[in-house]
């Protein structure tokens, strides 16, 4: 209710706490909880905190759909700063550990056009041969 109504400082306290919680240790609830303090900070424009908490899901819980969730985020945070590199390798291990989830598909097309896109500025930036 609080990612709806826009107050994502408080939502990320709650998320945290679910974290938190010894109850829900190492539960699909966590893992959640965990990519919603990423989500937080992605839409504050907050992509280093995002990228942190993406990655430490994926480190840290086991749930597959979750984890492969958080590196394509990662990487579309990466993509965000710039740092296209970092994007490709996270892209590249989602596709290499989650090839038959939905989001290794976006991973695909991700890389691809990041490719596509490092192949169109090399060319760009070649001296031209008379």
């Amino acid at each position: 209710a609080l990612m709806g109504l826009a107050r994502l400082d408080d939502a990320r306290v709650a998320f945290q706490r679910v974290v938190d919680d010894s109850n829900a240790s190492g539960s699909e609830t966590a893992a959640m909880a965990q990519y919603m303090i990423g989500e937080t900070h992605r839409h504050q424009g907050q992509y280093r905190e995002a990228i942190r908490a993406y990655l430490k899901l994926d480190l840290l819980y086991e749930h597959a759909p979750w984890r492969a969730a958080a590196l394509l985020e990662a990487g579309s945070c990466y993509e965000s700063l710039q740092k296209n590199d970092e994007a490709c390798r996270l892209y590249q291990q989602l596709l290499s550990q989650f090839p038959e989830l939905d989001q290794s598909s976006l991973a695909k097309q991700r890389l691809q056009s990041l490719q596509s896109e490092t192949d169109r500025l090399t060319v760009a930036d070649s001296p031209n041969r008379s």
